[in-house]
């Protein structure tokens, strides 16, 4: 018998394995809605560039009318999101205002760019690739359907981090986000 008597299999890598750290991506929920609707959204600027800059529930975020030009409707363009993070930082969310996409995160303390994403696209399958890389050298890849777009139910494929040991290990996950390997990229 390979259980561990919970119910567990000896082998399972979810139990006992260290988890990767939440990426830096992890703070960007909740932040793809324009709030002009919102009864609770706070307006802090009308810019000249038509731009209007809101406030909610500690996120700050710049948008444009989209296409049709009204604003608040599902084609506003998202320029940035500011927020307090996990780790007690304020990090700024760039994004591709026609693509909608994550171009990198931040720190708005600093200045630095934290985490920078890049994409992929299969379109005989529709899903896309998004890679997030952070400063530390901690690697993040995610799947996502072409038709939705990366700001919508993103599944972590891998995640490569320095463990608590310090070595670099890469992790890859099941389409449950389920750990199912991991290797020491020193040693294979």
């Amino acid at each position: 018998d390979s259980s561990n008597g919970q119910g567990m299999n000896a082998n399972d890598l979810n139990a006992g394995t260290e988890q990767a750290p939440p990426s830096l991506l992890a703070d960007a929920e909740g932040l793809g809605e324009n709030p002009a609707n919102n009864p609770e959204a706070i307006l802090l600027a009308e810019n000249p560039d038509g731009s209007r800059l809101y406030e909610l529930n500690g996120v700050t975020s710049l948008w444009y009318a989209g296409e049709d030009g009204q604003m608040g409707t599902g084609d506003d363009e998202l320029s940035y999101a500011e927020k307090d993070s996990l780790d007690g930082k304020r990090y700024r969310y760039n994004y591709d205002r026609k693509t909608r996409r994550l171009l990198n995160i931040v720190d708005q303390a600093t200045g630095e760019v934290v985490a920078s994403a890049e994409y992929e696209e299969n379109l005989e399958t529709n899903l896309g690739k998004m890679t997030l890389t952070q400063k530390d050298g901690s690697v993040y890849e995610y799947e996502y359907n072409l038709s939705e777009g990366p700001r919508e139910h993103l599944r972590l494929l891998s995640a490569t981090f320095e463990n608590e040991d310090g070595k670099m290990v890469k992790q890859e996950f099941d389409e449950n986000e389920q750990l199912i390997a991991e290797t020491d990229l020193a040693t294979g």
